[in-house]
């Protein structure tokens, strides 16, 4: 008996504490705190690679990679 309200008290507590997830193009101001972006119709994938530039004699290379599960501070809110 006590191992199952305890296993009832453990889902419940998994399932209530679950983080939600949103997409990348959803407005920032209105989800919850600590929530987790995610990029659900990789809008990212066209934007991975090398880019490069010459401007006045001078070579610019930019590279752009998608990092997954990185914390991003905005204000007082914070977003995986």
């Amino acid at each position: 008996m006590k191992s199952t309200i305890l296993l009832i008290a453990l889902t419940t507590s998994l399932i209530c504490n679950a983080q939600q997830e949103y997409p990348l193009n959803t407005d920032f101001t209105i989800i919850p705190n600590n929530s987790y972006l995610k990029d659900m119709n990789n809008e990212l994938d066209p934007l991975v690679g090398c880019y490069k530039a010459i401007f006045n004699n001078n070579e610019v290379s930019l590279f752009i990679t998608k990092e997954p599960y990185k914390l991003i501070e905005y204000g007082n809110r914070k977003f995986l």
